[in-house]
């Protein structure tokens, strides 16, 4: 199994240790993300642990002032898109499991497939809000082949959110000692 671990620091991914993968038409990724708020700091993390092709592993985070964790989770699954798009725009079918422990994201994927929008309609406050991340998730999701969106409860000992959390909690801490 190959390991690559990557750190981001002000939006920039830096790789600290890469393999080439080999080009392919067809690519599966797992996505596991999550996002930690430390609402009295204003301060928040997100993690991401990715699995690609069932043998590489790609785990990062990143840190950001925050005032709820909503907004860490949908940044975490932000930047997985951003990542694979990074990395990964050569392939041709790359079909998507993400994994996120956020009922709000699912809920409001679920109405945009429902609705059969391109654009996802901003009526509740916390959509507002985040409207700017809701709205490059909903345009980075439509260059994959199928994406899965797959409800899974916090702490609940799932290995890759487990690990998407640990790297979300570590990096608002790694805020809040910066």
């Amino acid at each position: 199994m190959l390991i690559i671990n990557i750190f981001i620091h002000r939006d920039k991914f830096y790789v600290l240790m890469f393999k080439a993968i080999l080009y392919t038409k067809n690519m599966d990724i797992v996505v596991y993300s999550d996002g930690s708020c430390f609402q009295q700091q204003g301060v928040g993390g997100w993690g991401v642990h990715m699995v690609i092709d069932n043998n590489k592993v790609v785990d990062f985070s990143g840190y950001s002032v925050c005032k709820t964790s909503i907004s860490m989770e949908l940044l975490a699954i932000a930047k997985a898109f951003e990542y694979i798009d990074s990395f990964f725009s050569h392939i041709d079918m790359i079909n998507l499991k993400v994994y996120t422990d956020c009922d709000y994201i699912i809920k409001l994927i679920r109405k945009k497939e429902k609705a059969k929008r391109t654009v996802m309609p901003i009526k509740d406050k916390t959509t507002k809000r985040n409207k700017r991340i809701i709205f490059d998730i909903c345009n980075s999701s439509e260059k994959f082949a199928s994406i899965e969106w797959i409800p899974v409860k916090a702490h609940s000992g799932i290995k890759g959110n487990d690990i998407a959390d640990k790297l979300a909690k570590n990096a608002a801490k790694r805020m809040i000692k910066d």
